[in-house]
């Protein structure tokens, strides 16, 4: 690094070529603008309710809600929902007791789950670590302060299921109510 000194004798850096001053300002300017872009993370674009078939699809352009009535009738209680985090795109729900593929029919080996349809938390689901394709379901079988079992299912999009040849595969239930030894007798 050259250093120069000014008439007070403070030392200031040289300045930079011109060339290197124009790649690092579009640089700069490339990051600022396709960083948060590249960012977006859109797994929480569908909601769906219990004891309907509605639900909601969030706009990826403008978050603008709309209502959408084509799922399957899930259970009296919450349901959960797995949505692609790049695109928004819906991959599967589930009640607890029977999970959903995006044609909004039951995955195979994608029913009897163990989760209580009418608890208020009978099912979560989450991204299986250091995986893009499979995910826990998780159910829980109390009513209300009756306690129940902590169970998971696992859920491959990869895998083949509801589709038809040549669509792509749509997912399958590969691992169903395996329950969590330690975690007995949970309360909602």
């Amino acid at each position: 690094m050259n250093l120069v000194s000014n008439e007070m004798g403070i030392a200031m850096r040289e300045s930079l070529p011109p060339a290197t001053r124009y790649f690092t300002s579009t640089l700069l300017l490339f990051l600022i603008v396709v960083g948060p872009l590249a960012a977006q993370d859109f797994s929480r674009n569908n909601w769906y309710f219990g004891n309907s078939n509605q639900g909601i699809r969030f706009s990826r352009s403008d978050n603008s809600a709309s209502l959408i009535s084509n799922s399957a009738n899930t259970g009296v209680g919450g349901s959960a929902v797995a949505t692609d985090p790049v695109n928004g795109n819906l991959l599967f729900y589930s009640d607890g007791v029977n999970v959903y593929d995006i044609t909004h029919a039951a995955m195979p080996n994608g029913t009897g789950l163990t989760g209580n349809p009418a608890g208020n938390q009978s099912v979560a689901v989450a991204q299986v670590p250091g995986s893009t394709t499979q995910y826990y379901v998780f159910t829980n079988s109390a009513s209300g302060t009756t306690g129940g079992s902590i169970a998971y299912s696992i859920v491959d999009i990869s895998a083949s299921g509801n589709e038809t040849f040549p669509t792509p595969p749509i997912g399958n239930v590969t691992s169903k109510n395996n329950v969590i030894a330690g975690l007995p007798k949970r309360s909602e």
